[in-house]
């Protein structure tokens, strides 16, 4: 049975696109404006899609049964809050076309609504057949 497993907080990376730029999203004190771009929310949307992910990797494992390794995507939450863009950023993979399905599902999830920001997202996924 093929699992799935995502990297601790540390390895969630946030990014604020504004009109000045892209930056990391930095430690933000509660009430802050800024709070609202919860780490905690992210992985839980993402964890409620990982069927979409897991499928992917089945896909995988049913041309190479020993495929195992990490997948790094960015996707990008428009202030509509659904997923306007999704890349693949890294895979160590020997079938690229499971990191492309993984960056590829992203593509319509549903997070929250800010009128204010786009929001990037760096999520790990590392997947083993264990």
């Amino acid at each position: 049975m093929a699992w799935l497993a995502w990297r601790s907080a540390h390895a969630l990376v946030i990014m604020l696109e504004s009109d000045d730029g892209v930056r990391e999203l930095p430690p933000v004190a509660q009430g802050d404006a800024m709070s609202s771009i919860d780490k905690d929310l992210i992985r839980r949307i993402v964890r409620s899609h990982l069927g979409e992910v897991r499928k992917c990797y089945e896909e995988g494992l049913a041309r190479d049964p020993t495929l195992k390794g990490r997948v790094v995507i960015s996707f990008t939450i428009g202030k509509s809050g659904r997923v306007v863009t999704s890349t693949l950023r890294s895979s160590d993979l020997a079938d690229a076309t499971v990191g492309e399905c993984i960056a590829n599902t992203a593509i319509g999830w549903k997070f929250y609504e800010n009128s204010s920001i786009s929001v990037v997202v760096y999520y790990p996924f590392v997947l083993s057949p264990d």
